[in-house]
């Protein structure tokens, strides 16, 4: 048996605790950049699509902690963005992060 995992019946609910707390990060995040982006002198770019992005995460976190038990893979699939708009923008984040990484 090796490569078994034993039957933990506490994991998914830890997954899911880790999980929440994750989301409530992910929120404060979301509301600081919101309340806190301009002031800082981040551009109009980041505050805008950060934000987004940081929503798409926090309805990933919330399908997690909704089904426990699904591997990361089939959560994405079940948090997918449907919305073209928040697509396009997490598109134009991701190619910006991409840009400025080289």
């Amino acid at each position: 048996m090796h490569g078994a995992q034993p039957d933990n019946p506490t994991a998914p609910l830890r997954t899911s605790l880790v999980r929440a707390g994750l989301a409530l990060v992910v929120i404060a995040c979301g509301l600081s950049l919101r309340w806190y982006g301009f002031p800082l002198g981040l551009p109009a770019f980041v505050v805008k699509y950060g934000g987004s992005l940081l929503w798409a995460t926090m309805v990933f976190l919330l399908v997690g902690v909704l089904l426990p038990k699904l591997p990361r893979p089939d959560v994405m699939l079940h948090s997918r963005v449907s919305d073209p708009q928040l697509a396009g923008a997490v598109r134009a984040l991701a190619a910006a992060f991409k840009s400025a990484a080289r």
